[in-house]
């Protein structure tokens, strides 16, 4: 967490800012966080926590902890965006139905990547962060409806 305090803070130098005790709050409450959030979660932990701070305040700190890559900004469908902390490579499947998120490695990725060049000649320079479908529960067969 201090490590992360103070790359915020000299980011924040570099652009003529601070680290207000809003920004510190927020920072504080992503570290609770170990998985992905939405800015309003992020909100109510602060509340949780006592803390005053503005929505608004939220939203532009997470722009900022995003622009410092602190916080990778993530679009896995609802209509709103997630944030993580976590850098290492990974991408989601998303369950169009339930909207469950699974984060699986990279390995399979890579191994398409490969395949890509083999039979195509293709050097693929990256690949989408979420993957669309549906997980095991909501791809089971449903029983069929009585009239």
């Amino acid at each position: 967490m201090l490590k992360e305090l103070e790359s915020f803070r000299n980011f924040l130098m570099t652009r003529g800012g601070k680290l207000t005790a809003e920004r510190k709050a927020i920072l504080e409450a992503i570290s609770t966080f170990h998985d992905h959030f939405t800015a309003e979660e992020l909100l109510d932990e602060i509340k949780a926590r006592g803390a005053k701070v503005s929505r608004a305040s939220v939203y532009r700190a997470l722009e900022l902890l995003v622009a410092s890559n602190l916080l990778r900004k993530l679009d896995l469908g609802e209509n709103r965006s997630h944030y993580e902390r976590h850098f290492d490579t990974h991408h989601h499947l998303v369950c169009v139905r339930c909207n469950r998120v699974i984060e699986f490695a990279a390995e399979p990725m890579k191994k398409l990547e490969e395949e890509l060049w083999r039979r195509y000649g293709f050097d693929a320079r990256g690949f989408p962060q979420k993957i669309l479908g549906y997980c095991s529960e909501c791809n089971q067969p449903r029983p069929k409806e009585e009239p």
